[in-house]
């Protein structure tokens, strides 16, 4: 009898991304994980194109594996392989590109079963916490949103939701698995509809879900923000966090972004979520060097930064991405008032903002320090436990021998 087939998966880019990668190795009944990329007769890897950077890290990943294993099958899919298919499919390391709509069909690809049944976006993940500290929740994908600089509606499609009875059943059963800490993802999931339910609805219904857990909301467009959501989320059944992505805080640049708001209802979502939830952990996005970014302009992102008190902060150069609008203006050059900034103004600008956003997060931290939150434990080592709390700081603590990942604990912020 021979040996089963061993898989190899690597993945890049965002937590949803990450996510379906586990699902994808969870599915793989009569199939055996390899200890490495050199061990394997499969090696996965889940693309992401969110910016050119990502671009060439995928196909970086792609010559490295086939160096590494020159006899494996190699399979990529993800965002990059939806965006830019022919392209993967002429590179001589790629054996199969499979693309998003189609990327849980990948198990039974490897194990040579039926794929001519269309898998669903929203497969039960078999999350366990022996494999993972907290679990992930898909409850969207797509995007109908038109940013003009973003590719990512065209890697993910429209939007669509998973139903609400899918969602109480898959919640259900990770509450049951030992999970503690829920997050919910997907691409835009403030936007989440399904048969008349909304997103505060859904929320609604999953509160009442017995167990001893809380969720966790992913990136949410700050239009979301509303009265009825900070109601919700007062519940102790969510963690005091929101993700709230920015970009810019230049009313000009937001505009040329094609983004839903203006600094000023900006302001009054973060003000809103404070007032609610007093000590809420604020992250977002922003991005330094979008065509047409003046200094003026950038100095109107610090002010907003300052003004918000972001308890965390990505930052990241803007990226072209073939085929978006704000690209294709350029390359036609049809409003000669768009000019591209320069790269090393770019790079100056990223470094002026982290300088600044460091003594924020200090901020944040200071008045967190002495309040009691409950936390999640992420590894543990040598009798101590790396942890993450519900409004998202890291610390460490000492832990017994009964202790293990992804359990719960109390947690109380000293600064050292």
């Amino acid at each position: 009898m021979s040996s089963p087939k061993k898989y190899f998966f690597t993945d890049f880019g965002c937590r949803l991304n990450q996510f379906e990668t586990r699902v994808m190795e969870n599915s793989n009944d009569g199939l055996q994980a390899a200890e490495s990329m050199a061990d394997a007769d499969f090696i996965v890897i889940n693309t992401c194109t969110v910016t050119g950077r990502a671009d060439m890290k995928n196909r970086q990943a792609i010559r490295k594996a086939r160096s590494v294993n020159p006899d494996a099958h190699i399979i990529v899919t993800g965002c990059y392989a939806t965006t830019d298919e022919s392209s993967l499919k002429r590179m001589k390391e790629v054996d199969t590109v499979i693309i998003n709509q189609n990327k849980f069909m990948i198990p039974d690809f490897m194990a040579g079963r039926d794929i001519k049944t269309k898998t669903t976006l929203f497969p039960t993940s078999r999350q366990t916490p022996l494999s993972s500290a907290r679990a992930y929740v898909k409850i969207q994908d797509g995007c109908n949103k038109k940013c003009s600089y973003c590719k990512i509606p065209m890697a993910r499609g429209e939007a669509t939701s998973r139903t609400v009875q899918d969602t109480i059943d898959e919640v259900t059963a990770l509450i049951r698995a030992g999970f503690h800490e829920l997050v919910l993802t997907g691409i835009n999931i403030g936007h989440y509809q399904s048969n008349g339910a909304h997103f505060n609805d859904l929320l609604r219904i999953l509160v009442k879900i017995p167990g001893d857990y809380y969720y966790r909301i992913s990136s949410i467009e700050p239009e979301c923000v509303n009265e009825e959501l900070l109601s919700i989320m007062a519940n102790t059944k969510f963690a005091p966090f929101l993700h709230l992505p920015l970009q810019s805080g230049s009313a000009k640049i937001l505009k040329l972004m094609g983004r839903s708001y203006t600094p000023q209802k900006y302001i009054e979502a973060v003000n809103l979520a404070r007032s609610v939830i007093p000590d809420i952990h604020l992250g977002t996005d922003i991005m330094a060097g979008f065509p047409s970014e003046s200094e003026d302009d950038f100095m109107e992102t610090l002010k907003m930064m300052e003004t918000a008190l972001f308890a965390n902060i990505h930052f990241f150069p803007y990226s072209k991405r073939p085929g978006s609008k704000i690209e294709n203006i350029i390359q036609s050059k049809s409003n000669a008032e768009i000019f591209e900034v320069n790269g090393k103004t770019i790079k100056e600008r990223i470094k002026t903002a982290m300088e600044i956003q460091k003594k924020i997060k200090t901020k944040f931290i200071e008045k967190s320090s002495g309040n009691p939150y409950r936390a999640i434990i992420d590894t543990l080592n040598d009798g101590r436990a790396q942890i993450v709390t519900e409004n998202y700081l890291r610390g460490s603590i000492p832990v017994g021998r009964n202790f293990k990942k992804g359990d719960k604990v109390m947690f109380r912020m000293i600064v050292i």
